[in-house]
């Protein structure tokens, strides 16, 4: 609905095509929404919660277009500029004097693995039948998507590999497995949406549900991050304000899905301790 609003605003109903794929989606959700599954897992379950992250990406991958008709200008001058006033450097070029020529080729595959932590995620409550878990998890995703969907329809930014290719190129890969990664990154990733990113924003809230359930999660998740943090920048497909941005908005996401939890079942779940600590 954010997206249709967007384009009756500034385009008017010259572009029907792009609100009706919205609408479509949103009266999908609607539908979804009103139909309960019941507290036991099932596939009709796990395809109504999982739905909405389906239609993320939809709405991800075609945000070129919709900012082609909105016809704006991307923003990459004011990052390129800030990086270079207030670091002095660009973090690409200072990433690429402590890599080795295998860094590179890894720097591809860690960033693009960051996915299985999303995955995992989904798979952990699902299979642990924390439906009200998965649920909440599910709200949060959807609301930090909303965010960063939104900051990326009305200030689009290319990222850094754009405005910085004709200054300096990575050219020391190898012939096979860095053409196969970033081909494939292109295929999955739109031209314009690097500020937030959504794809560290997602991962981000992924961790931050994890982390309630052991040190195991804690350090597997904040490799993750950490990996993907560093391959978004040395690969030139994020700023550094890129992620910081997705940070705040995946806490601020978490939050407040964390009270909704609350509202719906902190009540119940103090009943419960209590009960377990009277007997």
């Amino acid at each position: 609905m954010v997206q249709i609003v967007l384009l009756i605003v500034f385009k008017g109903l010259a572009h029907l095509f792009l609100p009706v794929i919205y609408l479509g989606s949103a009266m999908l959700v609607l539908l979804l929404a009103i139909i309960k599954p019941g507290q036991r897992p099932s596939m009709f379950h796990f395809a109504k919660h999982t739905l909405p992250l389906a239609l993320i990406y939809v709405f991800y991958r075609i945000i070129d277009t919709q900012i082609m008709i909105l016809n704006f200008n991307t923003y990459d001058y004011l990052f390129y500029n800030l990086e270079s006033s207030v670091l002095g450097i660009y973090p690409t070029f200072a990433l690429q004097r402590v890599m080795e020529v295998w860094l590179n080729e890894a720097s591809y595959l860690m960033y693009f693995m960051g996915i299985i932590l999303l995955l995992f995620a989904i798979y952990f409550f699902y299979r642990k039948a924390l439906i009200d878990v998965f649920e909440n998890f599910i709200f949060a995703i959807v609301l930090g998507s909303l965010i960063c969907l939104t900051v990326i329809s009305v200030f689009p930014v290319m990222g850094p590999g754009r405005v910085l290719e004709d200054y300096y190129y990575l050219n020391i890969y190898g012939p096979k497995f860095s053409l196969v990664i970033p081909f494939i990154l292109k295929i999955l990733t739109p031209g314009v949406g690097a500020f937030p990113s959504l794809y560290f924003c997602i991962l981000t809230i992924s961790s931050y549900y994890l982390w309630d359930y052991g040190k195991t999660f804690i350090i597997i998740s904040f490799i993750i991050l950490t990996t993907v943090f560093w391959g978004g920048i040395y690969l030139r497909y994020h700023y550094l304000l890129d992620a910081i941005a997705a940070l705040l908005i995946a806490f601020l996401a978490s939050t407040v899905a964390g009270f909704v939890f609350y509202l719906k079942h902190g009540r119940n779940f103090q009943k419960e301790n209590e009960k377990t600590s009277t007997t």
